[in-house]
């Protein structure tokens, strides 16, 4: 699927598809692709996950991923606002496991479904593995009805670095993972968006999720909070039924060469699926339109982040930024013809127009990028496709 685009497939009865999806095996205690393998636990924690290609071992020498644990959550001020930093000194309270079952077992995708019950509260995981991907989603339920309790996942990794990178809108940014100062020791708890990311020279583990913004990165330990429940200014804060997904991404390179960022935006907007049913047979498909990105840029490190209508007239607003922390040139790329584009401040201001060429059906524009600078470009177009 192109970025910002559609793409057309053609489904006819009776036919064969050309990809093969053979390496993806399943069972209750097994995940595996031609990538990676995951075994589990009897109590439904992670035992192994191997990366076939790099041929190590992600998580830490004899230590379990995606442990879900409940910690007692009593902060002295601010309940719904505060977590205190010796929620750690109380020993958390593990989940359970009541059940495991096969969910998908198809060509290209294959899950567990695994149900838990910790303390009143009740979880369910389908814990899900797509064919060439190295992706391992934990597509989350939870029937949450705590009090001052707080729920946590764990992953104890095989990777050692002395700083995480956290996502946020428009960038990203670092903290150390050790706890020498005062001020270190108070930044256990860390904000981010789309995914948190430890990395190693040559290979790192990203863990991405699509609506929890709480990281702790401990050394080697990622951490993300799942759940509050605070009882104060609402005492009966978060009860009830959550959906969320998070999602383990380990990668070669750090998080850049990795993909992280690109996988951080497919967990959180999904493509959108439209079924034309026509029983008509298509002997001569339409290549031409059947698969377009109406916007893109030519490099990975520059992110297309919002397309939008202009406040002050009818053209369209593209708003990019950096994200590698360099400076480059780049070119947006789009099939409708552009008349005219300028460079505008953030308050979509002009300050100097930019040359447009056609090139191959598409219009391009080029832009040049500060690192982490957020980029404004107005297109004068008349949303035709060319």
């Amino acid at each position: 699927m192109p970025a910002y685009g559609f793409n057309t497939f053609y489904v006819r009865k009776n036919s064969s598809s050309s990809i093969k999806g053979d390496g993806i095996k399943v069972s209750k205690n097994t995940l595996e692709n031609t990538q990676i393998k995951i075994v589990f636990n009897s109590d439904g924690t992670i035992n192994k996950i191997f990366d076939k290609e790099e041929k190590r071992e992600i998580l830490a020498d004899k230590q379990i991923g995606n442990q879900l644990l409940l910690f007692r959550d009593t902060p002295a001020d601010y309940d719904a606002w505060d977590i205190d930093p010796d929620y750690v000194k109380i020993k958390p309270e593990r989940a359970i496991l009541n059940s495991v079952r096969i969910g998908e077992e198809g060509q290209f995708c294959a899950s567990i479904i695994q149900e838990y019950s910790i303390s009143k509260s009740r979880i369910t995981q389908e814990i899900r593995l797509y064919e060439g991907s190295k992706i391992v989603e934990f597509k989350t339920r939870v029937d949450w009805k705590e009090n001052r309790k707080m729920l946590k996942v764990r992953f104890p990794l095989n990777i050692y670095s002395d700083y995480a990178t956290f996502d946020i809108q428009f960038g990203n940014f670092k903290r150390v993972t050790h706890k020498n100062t005062s001020w270190e020791k108070a930044k256990f708890e860390v904000f981010a968006q789309k995914w948190a990311d430890l990395s190693e020279y040559g290979y790192g583990v990203s863990l991405l999720n699509n609506c929890k913004y709480g990281y702790n990165v401990d050394k080697n330990v990622m951490e993300l909070t799942l759940l509050r429940s605070p009882v104060d200014p609402d005492p009966k804060t978060d009860c009830g039924v959550h959906n969320f997904t998070y999602a383990l991404f380990p990668h070669s390179g750090d998080f850049r060469a990795g993909g992280t960022i690109p996988a951080g935006y497919f967990l959180n907007m999904q493509p959108v699926f439209l079924q034309i049913n026509d029983n008509r047979e298509i002997k001569k498909p339409i290549k031409k339109y059947e698969n377009i990105s109406l916007f893109s840029v030519d490099k990975d490190s520059v992110v297309i982040e919002t397309i939008k209508k202009s406040e002050n007239d009818n053209s369209i607003v593209v708003r990019a930024y950096e994200a590698f922390g360099g400076r480059t040139h780049a070119l947006i790329k789009t099939p409708f013809k552009i008349n005219k584009a300028w460079e505008t401040d953030m308050l979509e201001k002009e300050i100097k127009e930019l040359p447009v060429k056609k090139v191959n059906n598409y219009y391009t524009i080029p832009i040049t990028v500060r690192p982490y600078e957020i980029k404004t470009i107005k297109l004068k177009t008349s949303l035709v496709l060319v």
